[in-house]
Formats: C-alpha cells, sequence, structure tokens
C-alpha cells in the first residue's frame, strides 16, 4: 500500500498543469506571510495564499493564451506567491495608470474615466 504522501504525489501528477503552479503559490505565499513575522494571523496567511493561488490561475491562463508552455506555469505561481498579492496589485495598477495617460489626455488616473464621456469612447 502506498504511503500518503505517494498517493498525493499521483493526484497532484494526474492534475492539470495549473493545479500545481497553483499549489506552489500557495505554499510560497503562506511562508512569506510567516517569515515576514508582519502578519500572524492565520486567516491572513489564508487570505493570502488563496488570492496568490487564484492569481496564478489567472495569470496562467493568460499564459497559456499567449502561447507559453505549461513549463512556465511553475515559475508563474512561484514568483506571485513570493511577491504577493498586494505587489501584484500594485504593478497591476500602475500598469493600467500608464496605458491610460498614455492615451487619453487629461485623466489622472483609470479610476477617473467614465464611460459615458465621450472623449472616452472616442479614445477607443
Amino acid at each position: 500500500m502506498d504511503s500518503f504522501i505517494d498517493q498525493a504525489l499521483k493526484i497532484i501528477d494526474m492534475a492539470p498543469p495549473w493545479f500545481g503552479a497553483m499549489l506552489m503559490a500557495i505554499f510560497i505565499a503562506v511562508l512569506r506571510v510567516v517569515y515576514d513575522r508582519k502578519e500572524s494571523s492565520k486567516m491572513r496567511m489564508a487570505m493570502e495564499g488563496l488570492i496568490c493561488g487564484s492569481l496564478t490561475v489567472t495569470v496562467s491562463s493568460g499564459a497559456m493564451a499567449l502561447g507559453y508552455g505549461v513549463h512556465w506555469y511553475m515559475f508563474i505561481g512561484g514568483f506571485i506567491g513570493f511577491v504577493g498579492s498586494q505587489t501584484i496589485r500594485s504593478i497591476a495598477l500602475s500598469l493600467l495608470n500608464k496605458k491610460v495617460n498614455s492615451s487619453i489626455k487629461g485623466v489622472d488616473s483609470f479610476k477617473d474615466l467614465d464611460d459615458n464621456d465621450e472623449d472616452y469612447r472616442k479614445s477607443l
């Protein structure tokens, strides 16, 4: 009879590639929160792990759509788990703000956009 670890590894091996990447992100995110010692709340550790795991699935599906191979998934999961959800959010908001500011003059951030704004619709 196989040990618990052997059975778990077989299940993970049969799972789709993004599943392993998601587990990697969750594991590294929880370790990072514990190592940083900024938060000791188990709820904070769980939420950070789940958010990083969800971001990994999202980014991995985008990587697949862009033609990257499944071997990139584990890297994506490890990277997101390591830098954390707040850093990923800051990077994404910064990129969105740069894109909005470069394409629409007079708008300070993407939050200032109004779908009913005539200039906004013309710029698309």
